[in-house]
């Protein structure tokens, strides 16, 4: 089993987004209400995105319910920036040539039980860490869960 969903058929509702190691402390401190990427899922609008810290931590640890995704221009992105934990031009640089950015707007932040080291996803599911994001196989989001550590059922809100 792998934990991206090959199609339409075994998607599930939540993608992995990398993220760097800089974001795991604010985004355990609730901090964070917008989450702003240049890629995001144009074919699904997930209920849940899993956070995966890079180098040095370099594990799954934790997940963020989506209250909404859009597609907003980069000044409508910009009036958002405090929300991300971002300045403006923090932001503006991350941008880049792009003309507009997918927005997460997020609930709070459910720590992993147990996070889940890339060793373990690697060696398991043959992990490798998305430049922008995957879509968990419906499969691959129970074997997560189950790894991190959430109950079916439970911190589902």
């Amino acid at each position: 089993m792998i934990l991206k969903s090959h199609n339409n058929n075994d998607a599930s509702d939540s993608i992995l987004v990398s993220f760097d190691a800089k974001w795991a402390e604010p985004l355990a401190e609730a901090s964070v209400s917008q989450v702003f990427r240049k890629r995001g899922p144009k074919s699904t609008s997930p209920s849940w995105v899993y956070v995966y810290a890079g180098t040095p931590i370099k594990a799954v640890v934790g997940r963020l319910p989506v209250m909404c995704l859009r597609q907003l221009t980069i000044k409508e992105s910009l009036a958002l920036a405090d929300e991300g934990a971002l300045k403006r031009r923090e932001l503006q640089e991350y941008a880049g040539e792009y003309s507009s950015l997918f927005v997460f707007t997020v609930g709070k932040f459910q720590p992993a039980f147990r996070p889940v080291p890339f060793s373990k996803l690697k060696e398991d599911y043959g992990f490798a860490p998305p430049q922008s994001f995957l879509i968990l196989s419906e499969q691959g989001k129970i074997a997560l869960d189950a790894m991190c550590g959430f109950a079916e059922g439970v911190n589902n809100a």
